[in-house]
């Protein structure tokens, strides 16, 4: 179950709903052992959900955020 952070006074360590969100999908990948797809919010179109998905080759469908970047940085040549 989710807690916000600035609730949590357990001893255990925070976890975000994004980790959550992982665990869970971990979980049901180990229960079930097979493709299936992820259907989400926008609030969970975050890195590290949807990098865990490629990963996992889990489909992953969400509304894209405002602020989601559809591109790599492009990293600098350095001059000689």
């Amino acid at each position: 179950m989710y807690i916000p952070e600035k609730s949590h006074t357990s001893k255990q360590p925070y976890h975000s709903r994004i980790d959550i969100g992982v665990e869970i999908i971990s979980r049901l990948k180990s229960t079930l052992k097979a493709h299936f797809i992820v259907v989400a919010d926008a609030f969970y179109a975050k890195c590290a959900l949807i990098r865990y998905c490629i990963k996992e080759q889990i489909i992953f469908i969400s509304r894209l955020r405002i602020d989601a970047v559809l591109y790599d940085e492009i990293k600098r040549q350095k001059s000689k």
